[in-house]
């Protein structure tokens, strides 16, 4: 009886230890995810608003706001300098950026400082304009930081 029970705890040994000594087999190695490539800055005079823009949605949203703005730049010259009411696209473009920015998800601050760039090209052709731009400024939530 002993000598059954020292030859099924060999047994056991062996088998617990079977295969132990092998190493496993490297896996392969995974590929590594595309490291997010750099965005650039649609504000480069203003390297601040990318700095404090943290959410990839966000900063995708950046670009379009700069488009905004360029389109807006695009139709400032055909509105007479110092109008009251610049040309009805002018004012479309104007609401299509204020639209764009408040779905933006850009932080306050640098939706008070991406008006300024917005107000910069409207507000010399288009007294409407500048009015809506300034009517959308956050400055009261701004006090509290």
């Amino acid at each position: 009886m002993l000598r059954a029970a020292i030859v099924l705890f060999a047994v056991a040994v062996l088998a617990a230890a079977c295969g132990s000594s092998k190493q496993a087999a490297p896996k392969a190695a995974a590929p590594k995810a595309a490291a997010p490539r750099p965005v650039a800055n649609p504000f480069p005079q203003d390297p601040q608003i990318l700095a404090r823009t943290t959410s990839p949605r966000a900063r995708r949203n950046l670009a379009l706001l700069a488009s905004d703005i360029r389109a807006i730049r695009r139709e400032a010259p055909h509105a007479k300098e110092g109008s009251r009411m610049g040309t009805p696209r002018l004012q479309l473009l104007t609401t299509r950026f204020l639209t764009d920015l408040k779905r933006s998800g850009v932080d306050i601050v640098s939706q008070n400082r991406i008006i300024d760039h917005a107000a910069g090209v409207a507000a010399p052709v288009c007294d409407q304009c500048w009015q809506m731009l300034e009517a959308e400024r956050p400055i009261p939530a701004i006090a509290g930081h």
